[in-house]
């Protein structure tokens, strides 16, 4: 059966960011971690957002806590008005939702956040504090239409959300490496949280992620493998999972390494 691809342009984005940000200390009680900095002219959050413009992404919602929401909704209305004087991101739409939801943990709010957008559009799921070094989702929609890709990243023990993999298949995901110490770790990944998820499986995903309350991301995404739901990868250069300032310096300084930092800039992935 030919499958039509999915087009970036009638994507919509959701950046989940309500995490109480316990690990990374007091700061996080009064900063998302999303405004952190990680260069001297983005934080995580406006590096993700410019990431997901320049792959043709341009309506993209955040979901927050209600603690957090007044402050993310004036950093994007500031970050709205730069964009406009120097004439840039023109065609980006972002709005920051109050999901009282997160408190619950991430499934019940990810099954809420969903409502904020249209019916009838893919929905690519990011998380805000995961920080890539390279754009990934320029190539996620070079593929043939799938139910759902997951973007995967070079395995690393210390990081969740591993993966097995089978070819280009996902066959399960774990939490905890723990928990996948008999499989053969040259098949592992690490799951980045990113999640392309089709019109097909959206209101099935939706109602597992009801149901799972305080579970982790990966175990919806498990319920979706074991019904049968093709999963797919899409592969990412280098990721950091930002929990910790340990995290965050890592991260900036490997930007300053590969000289990636983003610019504030106006352009698209190359075609």
């Amino acid at each position: 059966m030919v499958r039509e691809r999915i087009r970036p342009a009638a994507t919509q984005a959701l950046v989940l960011a309500g995490g109480a940000g316990t690990r990374i200390g007091g700061v996080g009680q009064y900063l998302p971690k999303g405004l952190l900095p990680v260069s001297q002219n983005e934080t995580l959050l406006l590096r993700l957002l410019q990431q997901l413009r320049e792959a043709g992404i341009c309506n993209v919602a955040i979901s927050t806590s209600p603690h957090h929401q007044p402050l993310l909704e004036a950093f994007i209305q500031n970050a709205t008005r730069v964009w406009r004087d120097l004439k840039l991101n023109a065609d980006l739409t972002v709005a920051v939702y109050s999901n009282e939801a997160h408190r619950w943990g991430p499934n019940p709010a990810l099954s809420e956040a969903i409502g904020f957008f249209r019916r009838g559009q893919p929905v690519l799921l990011c998380l805000a504090d995961i920080g890539f070094i390279s754009n990934p989702f320029c190539r996620l929609f070079e593929s043939e239409r799938h139910e759902m890709t997951l973007l995967m990243g070079p395995y690393r023990e210390t990081q969740g959300g591993v993966a097995h993999l089978e070819g280009l298949d996902v066959r399960a995901l774990y939490y905890r490496w723990e928990e996948a110490e008999s499989l053969d770790r040259l098949d592992l990944c690490n799951w980045t949280g990113a999640a392309l998820i089709s019109t097909t499986v959206l209101e099935e995903f939706v109602s597992i992620c009801r149901r799972a309350k305080k579970a982790p991301l990966e175990e919806p995404l498990n319920a979706l493998i074991r019904s049968g739901v093709i999963v797919r990868h899409s592969g990412v250069d280098e990721f950091v999972n930002v929990n910790t300032f340990a995290d965050l310096l890592t991260f900036q300084r490997r930007l300053a390494t590969v000289g990636q930092a983003l610019e504030t800039r106006n352009t698209r992935c190359a075609k």
